[in-house]
């Protein structure tokens, strides 16, 4: 398993602007200066986004170097996405555990300490942690009015002292959950 480096992994803050078209659900990364950073693109076939929406998604840094890919696996009840890394070695799930009060994840990482989400997921506004120590901030943040009105979604994520590891995951879990969401009101 290979330690991903590169721009869009050594930044503290991002931007995760979606960029929603017909059957997909890409992401563009940047900066807070609007430098490109990264994307988000999403795979698989047309005919099968149609029919079951958008299942896997790969990370790119703004070098073109692969970081991670995201793929959700068809479950009945719960969602289950698998993190792999540029290689196709498995690096977190991320599982919507069954509650009915409040959406619970897990983030189980392969080789190393689990994550934690704290605060509320449903408003966007949470950090992701190890252990005790907080390693990101998520936030929703408005994308405009224009954005807004066709369904594309703005995320601040601010990094403390996560790994690019640790890193890639966390913005594999922003995708997921913005997925998760989605599927929530289809």
């Amino acid at each position: 398993m290979t330690t991903p480096t590169g721009p869009l992994l050594e930044a503290d803050s991002l931007i995760v602007q979606q960029t929603t078209a017909l059957a997909t659900n890409d992401f563009v990364i940047t900066d807070e200066l609007g430098n490109e950073r990264g994307r988000v693109d999403t795979g698989g076939s047309f005919l099968r986004r149609l029919a079951l929406g958008s299942r896997s998604f790969t990370c790119v840094d703004s070098e073109g170097q692969c970081l991670w890919r995201l793929e959700d696996t068809v479950t009945l009840g719960r969602d289950r996405w698998e993190v792999a890394d540029a290689e196709g070695a498995p690096l977190a799930h991320i599982v919507r555990q069954i509650s009915l009060l409040r959406h619970k994840i897990s983030v189980d990482v392969v080789d190393g300490v689990d994550l934690s989400l704290r605060g509320s997921v449903i408003d966007w506004d949470f950090t992701v942690a190890r252990g005790e120590e907080t390693i990101a901030t998520i936030g929703r943040a408005w994308a405009g009015l224009a954005r807004g009105a066709l369904g594309h979604s703005r995320y601040e994520v601010t990094f403390t002292s996560a790994t690019p590891r640790e890193r890639s995951i966390v913005l594999a879990l922003l995708v997921a959950l913005d997925r998760m969401r989605a599927k929530d009101k289809s």
